[in-house]
């Protein structure tokens, strides 16, 4: 058995999910399973991935496609006005605790329009985790620990 929990994640602008969107994991119960029966097209792997390249970002390899382009990841619903300063972000934060420690990933990954579609503006990145031990010590890590984060 494993103290592994993941209690809430917000995706902001991945696939299918357009602008914020929270899902709260958390539960009062012991048990940690949550099932999802939901028709095609409702965005479970896109879920999945989400979950996928925030704690991993591009570094997922296997047989199939597990982590999808980034071209693929940005959300299919922008518009010309989602723009900021000609650039979009998607995000996926994630609040998880592990062995008695609290937890939080996030995860930024910025687009930019050129020509009819967005492309990834690869080297800006951002990964941050925040993390609070069972000694209440808290600890940040950033872009400069990625090495350190992406395990």
């Amino acid at each position: 058995m494993t103290d592994f929990k993941i209690i809430k994640i917000t995706i902001f602008n991945f696939a299918c999910y357009y602008g914020k969107n929270e899902l709260d994991f958390s539960t009062k119960s012991a048990k940690n399973i949550f099932l999802f029966k939901l028709p095609n097209g409702f965005g479970k792997t896109s879920l999945f991935h989400a979950i996928n390249w925030g704690f991993y970002g591009g570094k997922v390899v296997g047989g199939g496609k597990v982590i999808p382009q980034m071209h693929e990841m940005i959300g299919r619903y922008l518009k010309e006005d989602d723009l900021s300063n000609g650039r979009v972000s998607l995000v996926v934060e994630i609040d998880f605790t592990d062995k008695g420690s609290n937890f939080y990933l996030k995860r930024t990954a910025f687009f930019k329009k050129n020509g009819g579609r967005f492309t990834h503006c690869v080297g800006e990145d951002q990964v941050k985790l925040n993390y609070v031990n069972n000694f209440q010590e808290p600890k940040t890590f950033g872009n400069e620990d990625a090495d350190k984060i992406d395990r």
